[in-house]
């Protein structure tokens, strides 16, 4: 009998220790319930605003991640309202500093000394309202929910993953020393200057630019058009294709890859290959080439000039234009 009742208050204990989330053999330890119970909670999906109502900002910069950024321009010109709204796990809330610097420059970043781990996922939601310079460094994907307006824009890139951004600017200098793809549309209404180091393509087809620089150095392909001048200085491992020049098209070729512009309507070009690599080009009044290198240059047009004291050869391309209105037969890039 006395066993019996031991027993009874045994059981009793025990199951009432348990609904109040007590460990009866060792009260020092949280029950199970309680342990996954805080766990669920300091990993849950937690948005928290900072909001700037005495300072602003027209620079940002992004370092380590991974973020994932998506930037709005608030175009109301009554309120000038900005923010960075922060959407991850409880517990990564405190590892993100934020903090508006004094060249207003808006700086997001991790908190040094902490190890993050690459599948954490953690949402900026940035809301500007000028923004003229942009710089990333670390694992940082971005991208436009509509166009960045401004005079001078600048894009300096020294991180992995894709920048998708739209623009309406006058000028754009972009210096791209980055892992991943790069997309860029809108407008430039002078000028563009493309500085390609990394590793991945650059997409600018939809990027409608009066005159356009490029220096690629990296490994990647590049896609670019203008509509007065193409200035190209390929000394990388990629190769660039573009289109859509009027009137004047400058291209240097040192390195290993190819210049694709068989799809290029322009009237006068000036090409030094001194690389690896081949060029095809096409114009319509004059062509003019130095070669020094070992590559090709296939050409169609009227020839010029022609200076070859490499290794390589020039060679024209028949029936590219078209006899009648000169004409190129395809102008879209495959």
């Amino acid at each position: 009998m006395i066993f019996y009742c031991f027993n009874l208050i045994v059981v009793f204990y025990i199951t009432n220790g348990q609904q109040r989330n007590y460990n009866f053999f060792m009260p020092d330890l949280p029950s199970l319930y309680s342990s996954l119970s805080s766990s669920s909670s300091s990993n849950s999906i937690i948005r928290k605003t900072h909001s700037f109502t005495t300072r602003t900002f027209t620079k940002i910069n992004l370092l380590g991640g991974p973020f994932n950024v998506k930037l709005y321009c608030n175009t109301n010109v009554n309120n000038n309202y900005t923010s960075v709204d922060v959407e991850t796990e409880q517990s990564i809330h405190k590892l993100i500093s934020i903090d508006i610097e004094q060249n207003d420059t808006l700086t997001i970043r991790m908190i040094e000394n902490f190890n993050i781990p690459n599948k954490t996922n953690i949402t900026l939601f940035i809301i500007y309202q000028q923004l003229n310079e942009l710089q990333i460094d670390g694992m940082i994907n971005i991208q436009c929910v509509n166009q960045i307006q401004t005079n001078i824009f600048r894009l300096q890139s020294r991180g992995s993953g894709s920048i998708k951004l739209k623009l309406n600017v006058n000028k754009l200098d972009a210096y791209l020393h980055s892992i991943g793809y790069v997309k860029l549309c809108g407008e430039v209404n002078d000028e563009a200057i493309l500085k390609s180091l990394g590793v991945g393509d650059v997409e600018c087809r939809n990027l409608l630019t009066k005159k356009i620089y490029v220096i690629s150095s990296g490994i990647g392909n590049m896609y670019i058009t203008a509509i007065d001048e193409i200035n190209i200085t390929l000394s990388g491992i990629g190769t660039v294709y573009y289109s859509e020049v009027n009137d004047e098209a400058i291209l240097k070729s040192l390195g290993v890859g190819d210049v694709e512009c068989r799809n290029l309507l322009t009237k006068k070009i000036y090409v030094i290959s001194s690389g690896i690599g081949n060029m095809y080009i096409t114009a319509i009044d004059e062509i003019n080439i130095t070669l020094s290198g070992i590559g090709t240059v296939y050409y169609s047009g009227p020839l010029k000039e022609n200076i070859n004291t490499g290794l390589g050869s020039i060679s024209e391309i028949p029936n590219v234009l078209s006899s009648n209105n000169q004409q190129l037969i395809n102008k879209d890039l495959d």
